[in-house]
């Protein structure tokens, strides 16, 4: 985790945000089902589905980012990480 850790970290960090994100809508959808207006519970239930087709995009990315790594420097032999570059991390020609 040494090496890839600041990379790897990135994506798998925002799908953790959006995991939080589709849990809370979640439970509102469900326990929220006769106590919320129609809309409300609709709009809970796209926020559902949006965060679940994000959730899965960041994992891609990350299982995209192992098979074609780019977007860092290293400093030397070492595994150091020198830099990390979020745009071509993130928009990995094998995460597409």
């Amino acid at each position: 985790m040494a090496f890839a850790g600041p990379i790897f970290g990135m994506p798998f960090s925002l799908e953790g945000f959006v995991f939080f994100v589709e849990a809370i809508f979640l439970g509102i959808y469900l326990y929220g089902w006769d106590r919320i207006p129609p809309r409300a519970h609709w709009a809970a239930g796209v926020l559902i589905a949006l965060s679940r087709v994000l959730s899965a995009a960041f994992v891609l990315i990350a299982n995209g980012w192992m098979n074609t790594p780019t977007g860092v420097r290293f400093r030397g032999w070492s595994s150091r990480t020198l830099s990390v570059c979020a745009r071509p991390s993130l928009g990995r020609p094998g995460s597409r």
